[in-house]
């Protein structure tokens, strides 16, 4: 059975499935729907696949120890090891559950049909999450510290923590709850919290794709997400010169070829791209798309291939300072 992400937690909660099986490239968005099991009493235990096939025995049979609720997740299982793993699928006690995670496999994966075609093994994608995904989740985990937000602010903070964090926001709007002795939490409050994540697109993207602005320079050099933030990069980079191309053509079929294309037309196209641009991306995309030839594009992504090289190689340094401010004041 396919799920949605939102759906995962309350599933694993009242035992809907047996089985779970999380899949896709965001591996930071799968730990943060996992981080909600903190709040379940169960037996938490974490293997890699060859960890698992040296103790799968002892895991998987009841004793006098581990007679209480277990949840057993195994990481990054390989395509080839599903045969070996159905018998322990169909034969699992009660008591057990049980969570793969895999970022390589596609739609013709084995496991993948086994787990659609399933009334009791669920399904995962984890490639991007919606708003109201991100609201779900953080509403549930704010209910769970008691934490009171408004419609307004609870959309606010879930925008910003959209690609996860959600457990350990909660926590921390806890602590505000508290502090204020449990008065309502305002805006103003939220924005002083968060303010490292209410950063929106244009703060971190347009910097680096046409604006002399060198605090772009010391934010990588002294972050330790820096490889994070030039995927980010190529990413967009890419998905705006696919969206160019497809404005091309798109320009070329419509029966007034000199009508100026609209936001919603953009938006429409740029969600049509696989993968589709993230939504909220899309408003300052729409703003400056028609700005950005696709020869720029191009030499963005060349500029953001050999900045990740110089990057995993560890050797960032005044090269690529000069290199980034280059590209800046292009």
């Amino acid at each position: 059975m396919k799920i949605a992400l939102h759906e995962f937690f309350p599933s694993l909660k009242q035992k809907t499935y047996g089985v779970f099986l999380l899949y896709g490239n965001k591996l930071d968005l799968i730990e943060s729907i996992l981080n909600e099991l903190q709040n379940v009493e169960l037996r938490f235990i974490r293997a890699q696949d060859s960890e698992f096939w040296n103790q799968h025995i002892e895991l998987c049979t009841p004793t006098l120890f581990n007679m209480g609720r277990t949840v057993l997740l195994i990481q990054e299982v390989p395509e080839k090891k599903f045969s070996s793993y159905q018998p322990i699928v169909e034969a699992l006690p009660k008591n057990l559950q049980i969570i793969f995670t895999s970022s390589q496999f596609r739609q013709n994966s084995s496991w993948l049909r086994s787990f659609q075609q399933s009334t009791t093994k669920a399904v995962i994608p984890c490639y991007e999450i919606s708003l109201n995904q991100s609201m779900a989740i953080l509403k549930r985990c704010l209910e769970e510290y008691q934490v009171p937000l408004s419609e307004h602010h609870l959309k606010m903070v879930s925008q910003w923590v959209q690609e996860g964090d959600w457990l350990s926001t909660a926590k921390t709007l806890q602590l505000l709850y508290q502090a204020k002795n449990k008065n309502s939490i305002q805006q103003e409050d939220l924005e002083k919290i968060f303010n490292h994540l209410a950063v929106n697109s244009e703060e971190i993207f347009l910097p680096f794709m046409n604006k002399p602005d060198l605090s772009i320079v010391e934010h990588l050099r002294h972050s330790d997400e820096k490889l994070r933030w030039v995927r980010i990069w190529q990413k967009l980079s890419f998905q705006c010169w696919q969206l160019k191309v497809t404005l091309k053509h798109y320009t070329k079929t419509q029966q007034n070829s000199q009508k100026k294309i609209l936001p919603h037309e953009v938006a429409k196209l740029a969600t049509q791209l696989d993968p589709p641009i993230f939504f909220k991306y899309i408003p300052f995309i729409q703003k400056y798309i028609h700005e950005w030839s696709l020869e720029f594009l191009e030499k963005r992504m060349d500029d953001l291939y050999d900045l990740e090289v110089n990057i995993k190689k560890e050797i960032f340094q005044k090269n690529d300072d000069i290199s980034i401010v280059q590209m800046l004041c292009l």
